[in-house]
Formats: structure tokens, sequence, C-alpha cells
């Protein structure tokens, strides 16, 4: 993502990560928020620094997006921009929070108005992240929907439609809602396929773009941005729409 902001200085306290009053270092790996709204990724502490690096990437409407990195000492994070010579030494910082819940890393902050110099005006970062399960990291992800589409493409309709219910029941929490609108795009024309007619609508019904009745319709209700990014996979939607419709007549 571009960066439109300055680079970042990061505060630390001169408090060892061995220390007795710190708190354990989390997990180190990568995490989604529900919806794909965002990824964390979480790397092992450093001895010799003491803290842990992290990066957190998230998106919002009409593609706003959110991008911040720095380290953790003691689950926290402090950021800064750098100042012009005239700013005061007190303005307010950024400050991250990241709790373990269970297996989850919840990212929270007490001065979100401190951090909005890093994210556009229509996304956020306060999310909490899951680590995918082996089934569902970005490999597997790919993965599986390609062993969709052989299916799909060989015809073999019933094998694709399993491949893709289980898919989706999967990992379909992680997928940013475009994505899973595809996914569900692609369930609607197998079950189709399949003489599930009234499947095919159901399932395109849960659509962003099935539940309108048009562009214009599905044009009011998004940004611009995200109405563009969008719309080839409505007009996919109402395309077979129509198909399930008139084959159920």
């Amino acid at each position: 993502m571009v960066r439109a902001w300055s680079m970042l200085t990061i505060l630390t306290a001169s408090v060892c990560a061995s220390s007795a009053h710190a708190a354990p270092s989390l997990p180190a790996g990568e995490y989604t928020a529900s919806g794909g709204w965002g990824a964390l990724t979480l790397a092992p502490v450093t001895a010799d620094v003491g803290s842990q690096a992290f990066t957190i990437e998230t998106i919002g409407s009409n593609a706003h997006t959110c991008s911040l990195e720095g380290r953790i000492v003691d689950r926290q994070a402090i950021l800064v921009e750098d100042r012009d010579a005239d700013e005061a030494d007190d303005a307010p910082r950024c400050v991250i929070d990241f709790k373990l819940v269970g297996a989850d890393i919840a990212v929270s902050s007490p001065t979100l108005d401190a951090c909005s110099s890093h994210c556009g005006a229509r996304a956020g970062f306060d999310y909490t992240y899951r680590r995918p399960s082996a089934a569902c990291t970005e490999r597997q992800r790919t993965a599986r929907r390609e062993a969709f589409a052989k299916r799909y493409r060989a015809r073999d309709y019933a094998q694709a439609l399993v491949l893709l219910q289980r898919f989706d029941q999967d990992c379909g929490d992680l997928l940013f809602w475009m994505e899973r609108d595809r996914v569900r795009n692609d369930l609607a024309i197998t079950q189709y396929h399949l003489g599930r007619k009234a499947d095919c609508l159901k399932t395109l019904v849960a659509t962003r773009a099935g539940s309108v009745a048009d562009a214009a319709a599905l044009e009011e209700a998004l940004p611009p941005t995200d109405f563009d990014s969008y719309l080839p996979t409505a007009k996919a939607v109402w395309f077979n729409r129509r198909q399930c419709q008139q084959a159920g007549r």
C-alpha cells in the first residue's frame, strides 16, 4: 500500500522483555481480522532489542487503508510521527494496545485520534485478529479455489460444489466482502448447473448485488471506488440471477 504519511519513530520504554514485570511476548505469526478487513503480522521477539516488531495493514470502505508498523514492548506500541521544530514535544502519541484473547489478538487504542494520520478517513485498525487455520492460510485459500475451478471446468459440478461449500464454511468469515461475494456467485452458478435453481437464487440473495435490482441501486448504496471495484462481480451475479430465474419458470 502507498504510504502518504511520514516515517515513524518508535518510542520504547527502557524495559527489557525479560523483565519480571513485562508481559509475555505475543505468539509470532500472521493474523487476519474477521471479514478480511485487515492483517496483523507479529515477528518473534528480538532478544538484543527486547521488543517485538509488528505490522498492521487494513482496508476500509472506498479503498481507504491503514498502515502501521513498529515495535511492541510489554504488549504496547507507541508511534510518533517526525515533528517539525515548532511542534510541541508533548503532542498526542499514537498508542496501540495488544491483548491476547485465547488464540486471538485484540488490537485497540486509547488514542485513536492521534493514530488517524496512519489511516484513510474510512479505515481503522482496532479489530480482533485471529490466526487462520492451516486450511485457510492465503496459500491454502488459493489452492482450494483452484481445486474447485479444476472440477468446475471438468463439469464435475457435484464435486466442485462440495469443495467450494467446504471452503466457504471453513474460510468464508476471513474473506473481504467482495471476495466472499465472488465465492457465493461461483456457488450459485454451480448449483444452477446441478438443477438447483431455488438454491442458486437463495445463494445470490446473500450477495450485495443480489440484494438490489440493478447498477443504479448498487451505485447509490456503495462508495464510488467500492462500486467500481465490485461492478464486474455484480454483473456476474445479475447474469446468473436471470439464468436461475428463467430456468425456474
